[in-house]
């Protein structure tokens, strides 16, 4: 669909705005000069034939042909006179310029309007009376050509004149629409790039219109936008930095949260190392208890074997060893490995076993080591998902 500017839509509205006027204006001027024109023809024809049948009165009561034909052929010279004629009271022709229709019986009606009379001939009469008898009448036939004439070409004067001021309104409006759509156009442009992001656009009008004051505002509304801009980019880095610097220190606390809690891990199977060794420098000569203590410092080192094998497993995506873990023995060991030090703090386990839960199948350092790294893997991927959502709040 074709799409106008406000450009030729101010042209066009100015020419049909002009067009309309100087059509009213040429119409009402072509009536009143029509109007003028009649009027003073019709004057002229008027004072014409009474000054023609004040003139024939003598001739026509001594009845003088020879004057009436004078006085006719002097009538018939005038401008826009068609013939000239004189009849008797029977209508009869006494004289007429077209001396070939004397004699003859006039059969002439007046007209009403000089412009549209019948035949091409406005056609007007006088009657000549003496003491009140009539003995006859004289006759004049004008051309309306020369008033049609002058009303055409006043007309036409008038379309020339319209059509001048046509041309030069629509050159008017195209200068106007050039500056106002000029400056617009600027604007326009100045307001897309702040659309994609450029607020050092400015635009430069010089006019002191309404157009050059939303320029101005413009310009104002562009700087302060800047200036906003500005400060929460600014704001923007120093939130970035300070998130930084939390997400770092939450990683060194989750760290040594982690490390704590591997080193608690490690702890344990150490405590049961050390309270198996101080058991057998008590009762060095107890064969069966020294045994028994070795193989239980033994599984204790392949417990701390185990978890450090796990770490790197984790460290390195090493797969799990799933089996079947006997929760009861699981228990059982943890609390051997910590009964000396139970029995140094003077703490006493009651075990309650429920059937139902006794087997589940897994690996059994990775069951210990999950409440470690439970912890430190959800506060990373809090500390994730904050950083992704303050990414896509700030692009």
């Amino acid at each position: 669909m074709f799409k106008f500017s406000l450009r030729y839509k101010l042209i066009l509205s100015v020419v049909l705005i002009e067009i309309v006027m100087l059509t009213i204006m040429v119409v009402n001027n072509v009536r009143t000069n029509t109007a003028t024109v009649q009027e003073r023809m019709l004057a002229r024809a008027k004072t014409t034939i009474e000054l023609f049948a004040t003139t024939s009165t003598n001739a026509l009561l001594t009845m003088d042909i020879g004057s009436l034909q004078e006085y006719v052929n002097q009538v018939g010279k005038g401008d826009d006179v068609v013939y000239a004629a004189v009849e008797n009271p029977n209508r009869i022709i006494l004289a007429h310029t077209d001396k070939n229709k004397v004699g003859e019986k006039i059969l002439n009606f007046e007209d009403k309007d000089f412009l549209n009379a019948s035949g091409g001939v406005y056609d007007i009469s006088n009657p000549v009376n003496i003491a009140g008898r009539t003995i006859g009448a004289v006759w004049i036939g004008f051309s309306p050509k020369s008033a049609v004439s002058a009303i055409e070409k006043t007309r036409n004067q008038g379309i020339i004149i319209a059509s001048a001021e046509v041309g030069i309104s629509i050159i008017a409006a195209l200068l106007v629409g050039i500056v106002l759509t000029n400056s617009l156009k600027k604007l326009v442009y100045a307001t897309k790039g702040m659309a994609e992001g450029d607020f050092s656009k400015r635009v430069k009008i010089k006019s002191r219109d309404e157009i050059g004051e939303l320029g101005a505002v413009f310009n104002e509304m562009a700087e302060n936008l800047k200036h906003r801009t500005d400060e929460m980019k600014e704001a923007y880095h120093k939130l970035k930095d300070a998130q930084y610097q939390i997400i770092q220190s939450e990683k060194m606390a989750s760290l040594g949260r982690f490390v704590a809690g591997i080193a608690h891990e490690i702890n344990n199977p150490l405590d049961g190392i050390e309270n198996c060794v101080n058991t057998i420098l008590r009762e060095p000569d107890n064969k069966k208890q020294l045994v028994e203590y070795l193989n239980l410092v033994l599984e204790s080192f392949g417990k701390i074997e185990a978890i450090i094998t796990q770490l790197k497993g984790y460290a390195h995506g090493y797969p799990l060893h799933r089996t079947r873990v006997v929760l009861r023995e699981l228990l059982e060991d943890s609390i051997s490995a910590m009964q000396g030090l139970l029995d140094k703090t003077g703490v006493e386990v009651k075990r309650v076993y429920e059937d139902q839960y006794n087997m589940v199948f897994g690996d059994t350092v990775y069951i210990k080591l999950k409440k470690i790294l439970k912890g430190y893997l959800s506060h990373f991927l809090q500390q994730k998902r904050l950083a992704k959502a303050q990414d896509s709040a700030f692009p």
